[in-house]
């Protein structure tokens, strides 16, 4: 028993390295098991990557012919649940390589999208032309690309950060590792939003005026992919306060980038055109009642798929029907994680305040750009993946390693997780086998350390599981 303590220990005291080394592995399987554009939308934003301008800001883009055909027939056969026969791509067949006939990228509702949440993958797209004229080894050159990123921001972020047990969790959901190994822009958004993480705690304890700078540009470079994001920017002003001067200057800059930005000009993905989102926001207004009704049995409903979906929603798959339990032992470690690490003042309140207006806005944009007025219950059409850089974000309001030794909150923690567990059998009753495991589990995870050591270490081979499913299901 000694010596299994002892192991253990000692991957805990190198998690740097054990992090660094499983999310090179887990993400080099992401990278080539998931399917090309098996990620969200992956096929429209690889259009923007793949193009032919070197310089961008608005209007259309040009794209090679056989590039916009080889993502729209694969997009197709995926959406068609077809299975991908990937080898038939790296033939040496015309279709398969560049053809330097160039046509306009379709790009569905992501044209507004700002050019440099691809810079990385373009990079990799265009220096694959060097050595291949294939399109499918440029395809994944460019993923390798958006990883490279990933790895740089939040292995900086894990490395030098006190609460690194949270963000190593954090990173290796199912739903992070896809989108961080794809095209899509939330795997720029992630990268920036470890960057600004780092960046926060930096400033905690060395009080650089620098790092306040860097956090409202980072925020503004995230809201110009997805505006309503801004709301973050409170965040900087509820923890740099003292600092308001040059807080001031900066959201000054960011009211003005962000208006030149939009102007007569739509960054958000739309559905709806001007006519309906009018009638969508004058039915807001005028039934106060049924909007708080929405939105209260959107929360009430749906909250539960957002946090399974936040944990493990994988492309054009989710695996909740698969993994059920799982999932539930990730959201008490998680909520382990987050009881323990938290400090309990007005901050906090103020910064939770602020995440939930996030979402709630966040949910409300899809509703106005993506639903009909009373056609459902709920909102529809939002996805997990939205909130999981406020997941992130949530660190903000952690103990910071200067502060003074945290008192023991283990009771209190434990009777928090034992809240969850009821409140998840209010919303799917489980099985008494069920519940007794999720107990044991909740008691071990909070008084036993080495059990805590040994599933933060297996934790990241849940993902094993997932990429067995993606490959069944594409392949």
């Amino acid at each position: 028993m000694k010596k299994i303590e002892k192991i253990l220990g000692s991957i805990n005291n190198n998690l740097n390295y054990y992090y660094l080394i499983f999310l090179i592995i887990y993400s080099l399987l992401y990278i080539f098991i998931t399917p090309p554009f098996g990620s969200p939308d992956e096929h429209n934003h690889f259009r923007k990557a793949a193009n032919s301008e070197k310089i961008y800001i608005f209007g259309d883009l040009r794209i090679d012919k056989n590039i916009q055909n080889f993502s729209e027939e694969i997009k197709n056969n995926l959406f068609g649940k077809k299975k991908i026969d990937i080898n038939s791509y790296f033939k040496s067949e015309s279709k398969n390589k560049f053809s330097e006939d160039f046509e306009t990228a379709d790009l569905a509702n992501l044209s507004g999208y700002p050019y440099y949440a691809y810079i990385f993958p373009k990079i990799g797209f265009n220096l694959s032309k060097f050595f291949s004229d294939n399109i499918l080894k440029a395809f994944y050159l460019g993923r390798f690309f958006n990883l490279f990123l990933f790895i740089f921001c939040s292995y900086l972020l894990i490395k030098s950060n006190f609460h690194k047990d949270y963000f190593y969790t954090l990173i290796f959901f199912p739903t992070t590792l896809s989108l961080v190994n794809s095209y899509n822009a939330d795997s720029f958004i992630i990268s920036m939003t470890c960057l600004y993480v780092f960046f926060f705690f930096k400033f905690k304890t060395t009080y650089n005026t620098s790092h306040i700078i860097y956090c409202n540009l980072i925020i503004l470079l995230i809201s110009l992919i997805k505006p309503v994001y801004i709301f973050l920017v409170l965040i900087n002003l509820l923890f740099f306060k003292k600092n308001f001067k040059i807080n001031l200057l900066i959201y000054s800059l960011i009211s003005f980038v962000m208006f030149i930005y939009f102007y007569d000009y739509p960054v958000m993905p739309i559905d709806n055109n001007l006519e309906k989102k009018y009638k969508i926001i004058n039915f807001l207004i005028s039934e106060p009642t049924k909007t708080f009704k929405l939105i209260f049995l959107t929360l009430a409903i749906e909250t539960k798929f957002y946090l399974y979906e936040t944990i493990s929603s994988v492309g054009h798959m989710l695996n909740i029907n698969y993994y059920f339990n799982i999932y539930v032992l990730t959201l008490l470690f998680f909520s382990y994680l987050i009881f323990k690490n938290l400090k309990f003042n007005k901050k906090t309140f103020y910064l939770f305040l602020i995440l939930f207006v996030t979402a709630i806005a966040v949910i409300m944009t899809i509703y106005l750009n993506t639903n009909s007025i009373e056609k459902f219950e709920t909102i529809k059409n939002v996805r997990g993946r939205y909130f999981l850089i406020l997941l992130f974000l949530i660190s903000c309001g952690f103990y910071f390693q200067n502060d003074k030794k945290i008192f023991n909150k283990n009771k209190y923690i434990f009777i928090n997780l034992l809240v969850i567990i009821v409140l998840i059998n209010l919303i799917d009753i489980l099985s008494i086998k069920a519940n007794i495991i999720f107990l044991m589990f909740s008691y071990l995870i909070v008084y036993k350390e080495y059990f805590k050591i040994f599933y933060k270490i297996i934790f990241p081979h849940f993902n094993l599981l997932i990429l067995f499913n993606i490959y069944n299901y594409y392949y």
